[in-house]
């Protein structure tokens, strides 16, 4: 990997879903019904958390990679 990347998320929102574009992606984030939402997407915490977990699966799999290592799961 060699340069700089660069991640740009834009979008709108209404009350509180949030519809936004990554790329050629739409991600709606929204609450339940009981916290005010629609819940037409999922929920923030939910989002984030499993922002976290998808970083450190790719993390794991290109150090697995680096050390020649032959990982099969997180």
């Amino acid at each position: 990997m060699s340069g700089k990347m660069r991640f740009e998320v834009s979008g709108k929102a209404k009350n509180m879903t949030a519809e936004l574009q990554a790329k050629n992606h739409t991600i709606i984030i929204d609450e339940p019904a009981e916290m005010g939402g629609a819940d037409k997407g999922q929920d923030p915490l939910s989002n984030m958390l499993a922002s976290l977990a998808g970083c450190e699966n790719v993390i794991a799999n290109m150090v697995a990679k680096e050390m020649m290592f032959r990982f099969k799961q997180v």
